[in-house]
């Protein structure tokens, strides 16, 4: 079986992210229901506004079987987000022929912005960086059931960088991780049982699974 999945996203660099996680979601529903499928993935790029872009993605990927599609909820609940920037859309999507859209939509939103989902993992975040500093060194003292509610977590990450950065000899400054080098490997590798802690990616994950349910269901009939 082949599962063509359609991504679009904010970015190339959250894209790393959003895209392993979601494939690590998928390899192990596949594993756990002895299922053997090849994954296909789509790239589109983000145009628009949230509405405007949903809709495009969403005619772009008609020949897929489904569609993730990410926006940072940027200080709102997953829910406000999904009704100020995604309802409309949506609806307009609804009202297509099933041959001019993909309307197997799975939204994947982290509340303030996908660098929360990296934090959730306070020693493999450490490992990203490369670096033995402990927590309160860093600025990582924040519990993890609290991190939807950090305002800035990119700048939370950026200063515990620099912060590592600056301890290392001047000479070893240089090779130092970049925030850009980070996202595909959390992606890999962050712990998603810690992720579990954050309501956003609960939604996501449950959202994927049950999309996941509906297309085997499809594509694999008893």
């Amino acid at each position: 079986m082949q599962l063509f999945v359609a991504f679009c996203g904010e970015g190339p660099i959250d894209e790393r992210l959003i895209i392993n996680l979601s494939e690590r979601i998928i390899e192990e529903y596949l594993f756990q229901n002895s299922i053997t499928a090849e994954i296909s993935w789509l790239r589109i790029k983000k145009t628009g506004n949230s509405e405007e872009s949903v809709i495009s993605a969403s005619i772009q990927s008609k020949s897929q079987d489904f569609l993730i599609f990410h926006r940072d909820a940027d200080f709102e609940s997953v829910e406000i987000c999904i009704s100020n920037h995604f309802q409309s859309g949506l609806n307009k999507i609804e009202q297509k022929k099933k041959e001019d859209a993909c309307k197997n939509i799975v939204l994947s939103i982290p509340v303030q912005e996908t660098e929360a989902w990296i934090l959730c993992d306070k020693p493999k975040f450490k490992d990203l960086i490369e670096t033995d500093l402990d927590n309160r060194t860093l600025n990582l003292t924040y519990k993890i059931g609290r991190i939807e509610s950090i305002a800035d977590p990119k700048r939370i990450i950026e200063d515990a960088i620099k912060i590592h950065k600056d301890s290392l000899p001047r000479r070893k400054r240089k090779f130092a991780v970049n925030l850009s080098e980070i996202y595909e490997r959390a992606g890999q590798e962050v712990d998603m049982d810690l992720l579990e802690h954050l309501r956003s990616f609960q939604l996501f994950r449950n959202n994927l699974t049950d999309m996941l349910n509906l297309i085997t269901e499809i594509k694999t009939p008893s």
